[in-house]
């Protein structure tokens, strides 16, 4: 006969995983700090190969690639604050259920986009046919307990004080062009391969 202790054991780590997942969905990856987001995007053996051989290339000294290369990320990443979001929801709530009649997401598309979590990254792609789409988008995830994406905003959007604040509510930044901009590109490259592994939505 099979031990019941045993049994128990199995389900309880069942029960445990599928937790753990759910609460995956709802708070997504923990949330790394920018110093150590930083380190694994810059601090790496094939970017340290790209700083020698840019120095090389361009003349310059290896600290000062790194530099450059240290510019480069700050233009570019993100600094999730939720402070900041759950401010923004606040405000951006009359919009979505006063101005407008409402918002229209079927509780399908919802569902598949909770299961899309559940497997691992997710990757939206809205229409864009305003700004007003991926703000939409992040409000309705925050209300629907679901993690706020990280959004890919042009680098026109980074004007201070704006750029703090969509930074901190998972915006980052990319040029309209990449051309003659080998180290901005490997960065930005770098940088988005990291969400994408550590499963940010």
């Amino acid at each position: 006969i099979e031990d019941p202790s045993r049994r128990v054991r199995a389900l309880r780590t069942l029960l445990r995983r599928y937790l753990k997942r759910e609460s995956q969905v709802v708070r997504g990856p923990r949330l790394m700090g920018a110093r150590e987001m930083k380190r694994l995007v810059l601090n790496n053996p094939p970017m340290r190969e790209l700083a020698r051989t840019e120095a090389s290339a361009l003349g310059k000294s290896e600290a000062d690639v790194l530099k450059d290369m240290d510019k480069a990320y700050n233009s570019i990443a993100a600094h999730f604050r939720f402070s900041v979001i759950n401010i923004l929801f606040l405000i951006l709530r009359p919009m979505w259920t006063r101005v407008f009649s409402g918002v229209d997401i079927g509780e399908e598309d919802l569902q598949r986009i909770r299961q899309s979590m559940r497997e691992g990254g997710t990757i939206l792609v809205p229409c864009h046919k305003s700004h007003f789409d991926y703000m939409l988008l992040s409000w309705y995830f925050y209300q629907n307990n679901l993690i706020v994406p990280h959004i890919v905003a042009g680098i026109n959007l980074s004007i201070w004080p704006l750029s703090l604040v969509l930074r901190s509510a998972g915006a980052f930044f990319i040029k309209r062009s990449f051309r003659g901009e080998r180290i901005y590109s490997a960065v930005f490259s770098r940088y988005l391969r990291e969400l994408i592994r550590q499963n940010y939505p």
